[in-house]
Formats: C-alpha cells, sequence, structure tokens
C-alpha cells in the first residue's frame, strides 16, 4: 500500500490523499493532465514523494519567464524552491535551470512581506490562514520565525518535479549539482480507472522513503484550493463555515482534534451535536446517527481522555443507503484506517483519530469514499 492522490475527472473535483495498493504498471499519462496543477492544488503530494519535508502552501514565484517555478512553504516556516519544467515545449528544461537560481537569489535576505505577497497579501493574513486549514497544528509566530530564518540563510532546497525522466532533465539536473545545492528529483505514476485519477509521488535517483509513523496524513483538500497564480493575481473563494463542535466535558487535546473532525460536514450529513443523521434518519422520532463523534470516556466506545474515536454505521440504512453503495464496499474502504475491531458490532465500524493527524487521515479517507460513490466506480 502506498499513500496517493486520487480525484474525479468531472468539472471542478479536488484531489484527496489516500492509500492504494501499489499497481503493477502504469498507465499512459493524458494530454490534459498537468502535474503543474496538481502540485498547485495539492503541495503536500511532494511529501508523500520525499517524505521528510511536506509542503503546506505553494505560490507561482513572480519574475520567472513561465508560471512553472514555485514558491513553497510548510508549517515550521521552512522554505524550497520547486521547479515543474514544461517538457512538452523547446527550451523549456533548459530555461527552468535559469529560473531556480534566479528564485534563490530574489528571496535571499528578504523580509517576511515579501514572501507574504507570493500568496495574497505582505501582511501575511492568506498565508497564515492557508497554513492554518491545512496543518495539524499550527503556531504563527513559530511560522513567522521560521520564514525569517530561512530567508535569512538563503539556503533553500529545490524540488524538481517532472513528468518523465530524459536527457534534457538529467543534463539540467548535472548542472544544478555543480552549484552546490540540495536538489531532489520525483516523478509520478498515472492511473485511471472508470473516470478516477489516482497519481503515486516516487523519487528519482534515490531510494523511495519511509513516510513518518505519524504523518499528517491529508488535511481536508476541499477547505482550501490555491487562487493565486502570480503575484496580485488572485480569484477570491468564498469560505464555508464549519460549526464548532461542543466543547464541555472534552480534554484539550480532544478539543484539537475536534477542530478537525468537523470538516466530516462535507459528506452532506446532517449534524446534530456529536451526531450525524441521513436526510431520512433526522425526520424520525427515534432516531440513530450514522455518524457519531465519541468523547465521552464513561460511555461506549469509552475512548480515553486524549482521543477520539468515531463511529461510523455503515448498513444500508445508514451510510452505504446515503451514499448509494453496498455495506461491504463502504467498509472494505474504510479498512485501512485505525480500528477499534474488538469492540465494533455488525454494521458498526470504530475509527480512532488519536491525533490531529489520524482525524485528517479519517476525514479525507470519509470524502474520498463520498467522492468513489458519485462516480460509480467500485
Amino acid at each position: 500500500m502506498k499513500h496517493c492522490c486520487i480525484r474525479s475527472k468531472s468539472p471542478g473535483r479536488v484531489w484527496y490523499e489516500v492509500k492504494l495498493p501499489v499497481p503493477s504498471q502504469a498507465g499512459a499519462v493524458p494530454a490534459d493532465f498537468s502535474l503543474a496543477e496538481l502540485l498547485q492544488q495539492t503541495p503536500e503530494f511532494i511529501g508523500l514523494a520525499l517524505g521528510n519535508w511536506t509542503p503546506r502552501a505553494l505560490a507561482v514565484m513572480p519574475g520567472a519567464t513561465s508560471a512553472r517555478v514555485f514558491v513553497a512553504v510548510d508549517e515550521a516556516g521552512r522554505i524550497a524552491i520547486v521547479g515543474c519544467p514544461d517538457q512538452q515545449i523547446e527550451g523549456g528544461v533548459s530555461a527552468m535551470a535559469g529560473d531556480l537560481l534566479a528564485a534563490t537569489g530574489r528571496l535571499w535576505h528578504q523580509p517576511f512581506k515579501t514572501l507574504a505577497a507570493m500568496f495574497g497579501d505582505p501582511e501575511g493574513i492568506k498565508l497564515t490562514e492557508q497554513l492554518r486549514g491545512r496543518s495539524g497544528a499550527f503556531d504563527s509566530a513559530r511560522f513567522r520565525a521560521g520564514v525569517e530564518k530561512s530567508l535569512e540563510e538563503g539556503k533553500f532546497p529545490m524540488v524538481i518535479a517532472v513528468d518523465r525522466m530524459d536527457e534534457a532533465i538529467e543534463k539540467m539536473m548535472e548542472y544544478l549539482s555543480t552549484m552546490n545545492l540540495q536538489v531532489r528529483l520525483m516523478s509520478y505514476d498515472y492511473l485511471e480507472i472508470d473516470g478516477l485519477e489516482i497519481v503515486f509521488p516516487k523519487v528519482l535517483g534515490g531510494e523511495e522513503p519511509e513516510p513518518p509513523a505519524e504523518k499528517p496524513v491529508s488535511t481536508p483538500y476541499l477547505e482550501y484550493t490555491p487562487t493565486v497564480t502570480a503575484i496580485g493575481q488572485e480569484e477570491p473563494q468564498p469560505q464555508k463555515v464549519y460549526e464548532p463542535f461542543p466543547v464541555e466535558g472534552t480534554t484539550p487535546k480532544q478539543q484539537a482534534i475536534l477542530e478537525r473532525l468537523v470538516y466530516i460536514d462535507d459528506l452532506g450529513l446532517v449534524r446534530r451535536g456529536f451526531e450525524y443523521f441521513t436526510p431520512k434518519n433526522i425526520q424520525r422520532a427515534v432516531r440513530e446517527g450514522t455518524i457519531v463523534v465519541a468523547v465521552d470516556s464513561s460511555r461506549w466506545p469509552f475512548p480515553k481522555p486524549d482521543e477520539v474515536v468515531v463511529v461510523v454505521r455503515t448498513s444500508l440504512e445508514h451510510l452505504a443507503g446515503f451514499l448509494k453503495m453496498k455495506q461491504q464496499e463502504v467498509e472494505d474502504f474504510l479498512k485501512l484506517l485505525p480500528r477499534d475491531e474488538k469492540k465494533e458490532h455488525k454494521g458498526v465500524v470504530l475509527l480512532y483519530a488519536r491525533n490531529v493527524y489520524e482525524a485528517n487521515q479519517l476525514v479525507n479517507e470519509l470524502k474520498a469514499l463520498k467522492e468513489v460513490s458519485q462516480t460509480g466506480v467500485r
């Protein structure tokens, strides 16, 4: 099994991170697939390949000859330069090397506002909002200090993301290696199955890294889609408001987890307190939640004070019926998530959210399940 990104080919769909079996053979990449677009929408894809660093925000570097040189930053303020050369046009790769080196010079010893402006405003409000929405734990003061330190040091790692390895890429990598720069090369394997695009990341020129034991597995991508394509150019998007869960009787760690679990709202169920109901069940006098977010350690399924257990009823009366799927299909899709199978009974799956990373993973698996149900893929 390997982490990858998946989306429907329907217009307007977004990428989700899931874990799927590694294909024995990659498929042909269609002409309309854009690696640069994938990186802009889901910068975490880079982290899936490299394993040791996961960017949370990515913007076009102004001044480059193309819109394919990016600046990327993680929640700790660490900065990298990302190049995604256009291998379809003549000279696209050779021009990239100069753009990458120029990008390093544009950031060296610059103030925080220079970087922040690339993401929409010099004050950094939009950038910090994006980081807060996409990372499990975010400290704005620590982030800003990290950015300022990175800018002052000026030693920005480079990531080159390519569609394929060819002679032009090899020559560019040889050239960059002579500049005493830290450069990583990554690519992907592409599959298309019944209207779903599946993209597996891979490292070129080195061994595939092992993912961290406790890795932020995909923050909800629906909550923010980057629209800044160049400095000063943006398309404002309305932000969906998510009602917080009640916090009375919960621990601080549970509250941090609950902040991530509110994105279960995107499934389209009706939330009342800690329970989610189907539109049919909410009308009944005696009703049972399709998804129940359990925080009370004195009641079944008895979560610990530092964890949340999400109860998912998978029958046709509940989630399977709501998604118009078979119950076994729903349960098979969720089986890779952390579970407490000892306490489960027929038609009920108990999913752990013991930290914000598991909460993010849980939310995105549920969203991906809905995405699959809408495509009709089984």
